[in-house]
């Protein structure tokens, strides 16, 4: 049977008309199970039904085929902005690994690698903001987990996140071994040290690295040189996956 083009344009106009008004969310939700065919999980909840708007129309303003890999709707309702810088800079990552058009493989890991520490920025941040409201207790826990010392900083945004990160895996992700000097595990010195340098240095310095012998006094340069080396993107994603596990955990 052929399809009546003009019956389904009245159908989406009825359809548009009903969503605008109150109490039509569970019609919604429920129709949009129906048309669902690209394996994203409909709900019934407004704010996941927002968080998914969202995310479909940052992916057609960027152009971005990849789909998230991190389910950001444990952000609170007031941080709706941060949710969605966390959700675009996902976005972002994802499509990093995807990019067809970068023959690069050293440009999409790194490229990975930056938007990666993004979320991971900001996640801490985030968990340290609901964590110490009053600032005096932010300062004690940092002097506690670093070598932080106070001087002009009057808020969280004025603390540099080295420290703010420092602190964070040095907490979470411990040394195992505690007779060991260093406080955390290689995963909190990848999340604190690595991943932090390779957003520093910028793309184009990263990349420099491969194409030449790295100066022996770089040090950071050969840091970042091989953990390039050995790992892979999914290492990437598991390292920031952790980090959104603990935020989920403590918040």
């Amino acid at each position: 049977m052929a399809i009546d083009t003009t019956q389904l344009d009245k159908i989406i106009q009825i359809v548009q008309k009903l969503k605008e008004l109150p109490g039509s969310e569970q019609f919604i939700a429920r129709l949009r199970d129906v048309v669902n065919d690209d394996g994203a999980v409909a709900s019934s909840s407004p704010v996941l039904s927002n968080i998914d708007k969202n995310v479909q129309e940052i992916r057609h303003i960027l152009h971005i085929q990849a789909t998230p890999s991190i389910d950001y709707s444990f952000i609170d309702d007031q941080y709706q902005l941060l949710r969605n810088q966390l959700v675009i800079d996902n976005l972002r990552m994802e499509q990093s690994a995807l990019d067809l058009h970068e023959e690069d493989d050293v440009v999409r890991f790194c490229n990975f690698c930056i938007y990666a520490f993004y979320q991971i920025e900001n996640l801490v941040n985030y968990h340290l903001h609901l964590r110490y409201p009053n600032f005096a207790d932010l300062v004690e826990y940092l002097k506690g987990h670093s070598n932080f010392e106070l001087a002009t900083q009057t808020s969280i945004k004025d603390i540099n996140i080295s420290t703010k990160l420092w602190a964070f895996c040095a907490e979470f992700f411990p040394n195992p071994n505690p007779s060991q000097p260093f406080p955390m595990s290689t995963r909190g010195y990848n999340i604190q040290t690595v991943l932090r340098e390779i957003r520093n240095r910028g793309l184009h310095r990263c990349q420099v690295l491969f194409s030449g012998e790295i100066d022996p006094a770089d040090k950071t340069g050969d840091r970042i040189y091989k953990f390039c080396k050995n790992n892979r993107i999914d290492d990437v994603r598991d390292l920031l996956e952790s980090v959104v596990e603990v935020v989920k955990r403590t918040r």
